[in-house]
């Protein structure tokens, strides 16, 4: 039986989502004009970094190995998010993102060489074409 390269990656996301489903969640947060990671949650393990909407403009610093996890909601004023992607594909490689029915596009990246990537987004709106950015950049440690 051969899957639909939607269905697959919906499948690898569920898979992946479930398998994270153990830890601490992460995301930045100001202190100081400085963002830094800290717990949010406890939906993630502790190698995964949850960022939403609120991250938006945030610089956050992970140590290698971590995984990404970006969910976008759209406001539901007929938005849709473009899928997210890196700026740097040695520093976060994009491993799948799919949009659901509940209009969050949810993406996972895996980090990879150290080094500074910024995850790009918009969210457009139809019949206007209003652009709303999404941009958070992250450092991978060693």
């Amino acid at each position: 039986m051969k899957l639909s390269k939607t269905l697959a990656m919906t499948a690898v996301m569920l898979v992946l989502g479930a398998a994270a489903a153990t830890g601490p969640a992460y995301a930045a947060t100001s202190a100081s004009q400085t963002p830094s990671l800290t717990a949010r949650s406890s939906s993630l393990s502790p190698f995964n970094v949850l960022i939403e909407q609120s991250d938006n403009g945030k610089t956050i610093r992970i140590p290698r190995g971590t995984g990404v996890f970006l969910n976008l909601k759209s406001d539901g004023r007929l938005g849709r998010w473009s899928i997210p992607t890196a700026s740097d594909a040695a520093v976060l490689r994009l491993t799948g993102s799919t949009l659901d029915s509940d209009g969050y596009m949810r993406t996972y990246f895996d980090s990879g060489v150290p080094g500074t990537s910024t995850i790009k987004a918009v969210e457009s709106f139809s019949p206007s074409m209003v652009i709303v950015p999404f941009e958070v950049t992250i450092v991978v440690g060693a």
